[in-house]
């Protein structure tokens, strides 16, 4: 059988695997999605000028976060925008692939080599964050068919009402720019955290990936790029912010790096049992 029989095989495995176990988590996304656009639906209804959100409205709404705190501010960590990236966490973390034991181990088998069983496991972490994602512009584009439409341009007044965004003078490509940086900031950090729960343990990789998020909002730093799944950080809108592209170059050389390096120590890690 070839290398890529192999780990499509594996891959269909870890996805029978996983799908189940996973579906719970799927579904209390797509229930918190749809709150969020919810309360912004009601938020909108109290403005004194007549508008309702459209389905990037509702996208921005998810993943605006905050701005970068000056020195000195007191700021809380936006629940809104960490709850999701904590379920896309809990996702990675109940992956089939998250170690070399058990289900890990089977899926290990069907692949035949290791580099099979590394690459299935990527594409089921891209196929879990992919998934998330989707099931989030479904509810956006639900809600935006009931309310303002599904127009991909954002509507001034409510952005900068409820979201506290200026998107007065953006084109609709630059704020759906922003939006995809989060999303490939939240792939590339879900890549770093299914590489560390197969090399460290799942539960050490989800807790790190959820304080990591959590330490990025506070702590303004280059070096922690959690923030950049913020469209607030953006530099569209915030000047001490990063750019599309600057997140974009970022999030692809996490990736990569997860990759590569992950993969040179998974080739030398034992996966026998301990006793």
């Amino acid at each position: 059988m070839s290398g890529w029989r192999r780990t499509l095989g594996a891959l269909g495995y870890g996805l029978r695997v996983g799908l189940p176990r996973t579906a719970g988590i799927y579904g209390a996304s797509v229930v918190l999605f749809a709150v969020l656009c919810w309360a912004m639906v009601l938020k909108a209804s109290q403005l004194p000028i007549d508008g309702q959100p459209r389905w990037i409205d509702y996208a921005l709404n998810a993943y605006a976060g905050i701005r970068t705190p000056v020195p000195g501010a007191v700021i809380a960590v936006p629940m809104a925008w960490l709850l999701p990236q904590l379920l896309l966490c809990l996702i990675v973390a109940s992956s089939p692939f998250r170690s070399v034991s058990s289900q890990g181990l089977q899926v290990l088998l069907r692949a035949g080599s290791r580099l099979s069983w590394w690459t299935a496991m990527w594409g089921w972490t891209l196929l879990g964050v992919l998934g998330f994602y989707l099931g989030a512009v479904l509810v956006w584009c639900v809600f935006g068919l009931f309310t303002g439409g599904l127009c991909g341009v954002p509507q001034d007044f409510l952005e900068l009402a409820l979201n506290g965004l200026n998107v007065a003078g953006l084109s609709p490509g630059q704020v759906q720019l922003a939006l995809l940086a989060c999303v490939a900031t939240s792939l590339a950090l879900a890549m770093v955290q299914i590489v560390l729960s197969v090399l460290i343990h799942p539960l050490a990789a989800f807790v790190a990936a959820v304080a990591y998020y959590i330490v990025s909002t506070l702590v303004t730093t280059k070096w922690l790029v959690g923030d950049h799944a913020m469209v607030a950080r953006n530099k569209l809108f915030d000047e001490h912010g990063t750019s599309s592209a600057t997140m974009l170059l970022v999030a692809a050389s996490i990736a990569v790096v997860a990759l590569v390096i992950g993969f040179l120590a998974f080739r030398r890690r034992s996966i026998l049992p301990r006793e």
